[in-house]
């Protein structure tokens, strides 16, 4: 090629030349983005281009689509933690510093440190308001609590004792608080007065006893803190072989009538024990059974005391009528006795009687022979006031038992 046709030439080869360059720059693979995109190198905002070539116009959707230093979408933009403060809800780090939630700077080392009344504590370097947990008066920084009560900050109580209440219509201190006298005492250490120590029903009172003698209730033996109290409650409260009767340790009874002793040496049943039979008598002049006049070895047996009249010595009773010495006057026979509840004779006097002998009684009655009446034999009974043992207080078949039905039973 002469120089001649080169020079027409080279501007079309310059421009071929440049077109090709820019050219390879146009195929050139766009970068990629973190989250997998391909980006046309364009300023934010600007389309994005998935694998496969699809297009999202949206930044991301959620705070997981976002990376690090861009942790939080917003409005379908990826951008800092926070933007003011009020965007940290984290307590511990409740400031928003360049983008990010950060804690508050130490503002104090000791309560000292922190000159305002609302906030008077310092707490892990912070100044804050006064709890209520104490120890002692110290610890209450709050001037409206200033007294610690039972580990509370409390406000300074109204009175302390009965007498800083001045006002005559709320002369009590309860709590902290004078008020009106609505019940007299709640507890013993609340009666001042020495005659009336004891608290009860809200009420200061004398006290029931000071011994045991004081308790007259059977039932309530034992003076216990001022108060008469039952021995027992339950059977395991006394000694072995006792049980719980009527609030009364008592022995087991043996027996409640005759019926239970079985042993012909012990035939008698007397406050729950079986017993030999108290002699009959002590003399002839106990026995007044005209059949058994003679006394031998504590029993009446029969016999004649007289044979004739002048066996008699006694001047009041000069006549030997059936085997007995008798006045002179009165009756000879119970035939002689009309008169109304006296039906015997007692020979040895001559007078009408309501027994001589215990035959002329029930057979839970025994015959006086003094006052020559029926009265009912020891540990036999008519009705419940006959039974004077607490243990045995009811009347059955005439014999003092401990119940007639279980309800009564509290052992």
């Amino acid at each position: 090629m002469n120089r001649k046709a080169l020079k027409l030439l080279w501007p079309l080869l310059c421009a071929f030349a440049l077109y090709s360059a820019l050219g390879m720059v146009g195929c050139t693979n766009p970068p990629v983005s973190p989250d997998g995109t391909k980006t046309d190198g364009g300023a934010k905002g600007d389309k994005t281009v998935k694998d496969g070539g699809q297009v999202d116009k949206g930044g991301c959707k959620s705070d997981a689509d976002c990376p690090p230093n861009n942790p939080v979408c917003r409005d379908g933009q990826c951008g800092p933690e926070c933007l003011a403060d009020g965007d940290c809800k984290d307590p511990n780090k409740p400031k928003c510093v360049s983008g990010s939630c950060d804690g508050l700077p130490p503002e104090c080392q000791k309560d000292e440190d922190c000159p305002t009344k609302a906030r008077p504590i310092c707490d892990s370097g912070q100044c804050v308001p006064p709890g209520d947990a104490c120890k002692e008066d110290s610890d209450c920084k709050d001037p409206n609590k200033p007294v610690c009560v039972n580990g509370k900050c409390n406000a300074k109580p109204e009175c302390t004792d009965d007498a800083e209440c001045t006002d005559p219509a709320k002369p009590v201190c309860r709590a902290g608080k004078c008020e009106a006298k609505k019940a007299e005492c709640f507890t013993d250490a609340d009666c001042k007065d020495p005659a009336l120590p004891k608290c009860e029903k809200n009420s200061c009172v004398a006290v029931e006893c000071k011994q045991n003698s004081d308790c007259k209730d059977p039932t309530k033996p034992l003076c216990k803190d001022g108060s008469c109290k039952p021995e027992c409650t339950v059977a395991t409260d006394c000694k072995d072989g006792e049980t719980c009767l009527n609030g009364r340790c008592s022995k087991v009874a043996e027996c409640n009538a005759d019926d239970d002793c079985k042993d012909a040496s012990k035939p008698v049943c007397i406050n729950g024990t079986c017993t030999a039979p108290p002699a009959e008598c002590k003399g002839d002049g106990d026995c007044k059974d005209p059949s058994k006049p003679k006394c031998e070895k504590g029993k009446c047996i029969a016999g004649a005391q007289c044979q004739k009249d002048g066996d008699c010595k006694d001047p009041a009773k000069p006549l030997c009528q059936k085997g007995l010495c008798v006045p002179k006057t009165g009756c000879r026979a119970d035939t002689d006795c009309t008169a109304a509840g006296k039906n015997y004779c007692n020979l040895s006097s001559g007078k009408c009687e309501s027994c001589v002998v215990d035959k002329h009684c029930q057979a839970w009655q025994l015959c006086n022979t003094t006052s020559y009446t029926c009265i009912t034999k020891p540990g036999a009974c008519a009705a419940d006031k006959d039974c004077t043992d607490p243990g045995k207080s009811k009347c059955v078949k005439n014999s003092c038992v401990q119940c007639t039905d279980n309800s009564q039973c509290k052992a």
